[in-house]
């Protein structure tokens, strides 16, 4: 049995909102990741005003709102940013923030996904470290298109229980990822060609012994000047970088049971199973093996990278 929350739904001249809420008793046990809500709305009054100190429900849980017309504002650690078409606020709960329709607004359109969970927080945190707490989304990235599968999804009655919603949550937190790290590698002339090379490099030859050597050779560059730019341009080390990919591609390969997870670990080119496992728990909070029990028992799930 099931408890689905709060769908909200009213039209007028003035203001649309729709909201999917969920709650499932069928749902992994203390969940990393998990979905909230989902909503899209046209907020037209001043009474639209949310306090980020003023949630104490919410608290561990972090909302992602981008706007679709309008222009709506958020404050932030005092400071006051302007959110129009295609910008996003990514924040946490609870933290110093308000956002609101301000008076000179005749409207604030968006779509938005309310998240929560250890590893949400984790992933949050890393995201507003690369991005800040604003971000600017073409409307054909991936995460967008992502956030409006997963809202017409809710909307058709198409999400079942808790553990397609965990999957929906962790998978759109790793569309944001890629939304960032396909921006850089279109930016050729930005970024350099060199970088891109390597990144594609990486992503192609994953599963190999690789070292920051062989890495770097395909930059033509010294391994101490290209880790040097590869920070300065992906904002990460060259080794995290691949070690992301390994870890997605690993989770990918979860949702096949033809093979285990010492195999798992090889075919993504870790070492051993017992780093494979050390890196794993240390970047999702858990080990490989209660992550693929609790996300891929019950849910035929695709990661995307």
């Amino acid at each position: 049995m099931l408890k689905e929350g709060n769908i909200l739904h009213s039209e007028n001249n003035s203001t649309y909102s729709e909201t999917f809420g969920y709650h499932f008793l069928k749902a992994p046990q203390n969940p990393l990741y998990q979905l909230k809500t989902i909503g899209w709305q046209k907020q037209t009054s001043t009474d639209y005003y949310w306090d980020g100190i003023k949630r104490p429900d919410d608290e561990g849980h972090c909302i992602f709102q981008y706007t679709l017309s309008g222009f709506g504002c958020i404050e932030i650690d005092n400071k006051l940013h302007k959110l129009e078409r295609n910008q996003a606020f990514l924040i946490e709960i609870p933290s110093e923030h308000k956002y609101y329709v301000p008076m000179e607004s005749e409207k604030w359109e968006f779509i938005f996904i309310h998240l929560y969970g250890k590893g949400i927080l984790n992933e949050v945190r890393n995201l507003q470290r690369i991005y800040g707490n604003i971000i600017n989304l073409n409307p054909d990235s991936e995460s967008i298109k992502y956030l409006w599968d997963i809202y017409w999804n809710a909307q058709n009655k198409n999400i079942l229980d808790g553990f397609q919603t965990s999957a929906i949550a962790y998978q759109f937190v790793m569309e944001l990822y890629r939304s960032k790290t396909v921006s850089m590698e279109i930016s050729k002339e930005k970024y350099g060609e060199s970088i891109s090379n390597s990144v594609e490099y990486m992503k192609n030859n994953y599963f190999l012994q690789l070292n920051l050597d062989n890495i770097a050779e395909v930059s033509c560059m010294s391994k101490f000047h290209y880790n040097r730019t590869f920070v300065k341009i992906m904002e990460s080390s060259p080794w995290n970088y691949l070690t992301k990919i390994r870890i997605e591609k690993a989770i990918e390969l979860m949702q096949n049971d033809k093979y285990d997870l010492g195999e798992i670990s090889k075919m993504v080119g870790f070492s051993s199973a017992n780093y494979f496992n050390k890196v794993f728990r240390k970047i999702l909070g858990t080990s490989p093996g209660r992550y693929k029990k609790e996300h891929f028992s019950y849910l035929n799930y695709q990661v995307k990278i």
